[in-house]
């Protein structure tokens, strides 16, 4: 699979442990974003994939997101096809009765192939 950025500070996704299933997402953002409880908000990575035919790039939440602050994918999983060659985006929906900060650089999502 070829990873590529669409600006020059977007951040390539990485396996954060020898052992993990994803890689993580970054948020692309010029500053923080404040979720407001309720919120679903896109936020771009400032990446995009090429994946081989016959393969699928499924988005997941990251489970401490989930765990320590109520915030999801909206859709459960997001599916990535392999003639997609836009920038990746990721529905979040904050689920919370509290705000939740996204900074920039902030690990939002994981995706398996």
């Amino acid at each position: 699979m070829k990873i590529f950025k669409f600006y020059e500070d977007s951040i390539i996704p990485q396996y954060q442990t020898a052992g993990a299933a994803g890689f993580d997402f970054c948020a692309h953002l010029a500053e923080p974003y404040t979720m407001q409880p309720g919120e679903i908000h896109a936020f771009d990575t400032g990446v995009g994939v090429e994946i081989p035919a016959g393969y699928e790039l499924q988005i997941r939440s990251r489970s401490g997101l989930a765990y320590k602050h109520q915030v999801s994918l909206l859709n459960g999983i997001g599916t990535i096809d392999s003639d997609y060659r836009g920038e990746m985006r990721v529905l979040l929906k904050n689920h919370s009765d509290k705000e939740f900060t996204v900074e920039p650089g902030m690990r939002i999502a994981q995706g398996v192939v």
